[in-house]
């Protein structure tokens, strides 16, 4: 009879910590879907200090078009005069945290004019997450994609998900011929 005691209360603890982690995990998660919605922001005002704190120094960002650029190249996209966003939304997106990284996939929507054009442009991404010092990045990529290059940017992810810290930055030259091939 103890035993059967002894049995069930080991069971329902390793329930209860299992129910923890799975609230943790969510937790996380939230956190990581409100630095996807602070990026939002600081893109519409144009806020190159707030994004320069949500971004890693190894961020690296591949646009639509297959160009690859560094943190400091796409602030510097951000703060240019002909670039003028008047909304980033994200329509629909969903995340995986995987202890101190997480992977958010989704459609994010940005309007505004650039060199005097109105454009809309809705895009598929996937934001890779790191947690630093207890303090989520986006790291090591943005990427945006349409459905041609969806093969490319996945093949990318496999390279850099196999590459070293100190690969990530052949990851990225990598990036620019495999996009430009």
């Amino acid at each position: 009879m103890r035993r059967t005691f002894a049995v069930g209360g080991l069971l329902l603890l390793g329930v209860a910590l299992a129910m923890a982690q799975q609230k943790s995990i969510d937790d996380e998660g939230g956190r990581v879907l409100a630095f996807e919605n602070a990026w939002n922001h600081a893109l519409e005002a144009k806020d190159t200090k707030a994004l320069d704190m949500i971004l890693a120094n190894t961020f690296v960002s591949i646009d639509i078009d297959g160009s690859v650029s560094s943190k400091s190249e796409f602030l510097a996209s951000i703060k240019a005069p002909d670039y003028q966003p008047s909304q980033a939304v994200t329509e629909q997106s969903s995340v995986q945290v995987y202890g101190n990284a997480a992977v958010v996939v989704g459609t994010f929507r940005v309007k505004g004019t650039e060199k005097g054009r109105p454009y809309v442009h809705r895009e598929r991404f996937v934001d890779t997450w790191i947690k630093i010092n207890g303090t989520w990045r986006l790291n090591p990529f943005r990427s945006v994609y349409g459905s041609r290059l969806l093969n490319r940017v996945a093949h990318l992810l496999v390279r850099v998900q196999e590459a070293d810290t100190a690969g990530v930055l052949s990851g990225a030259r990598y990036a620019k011929n495999l996009c430009r091939g």
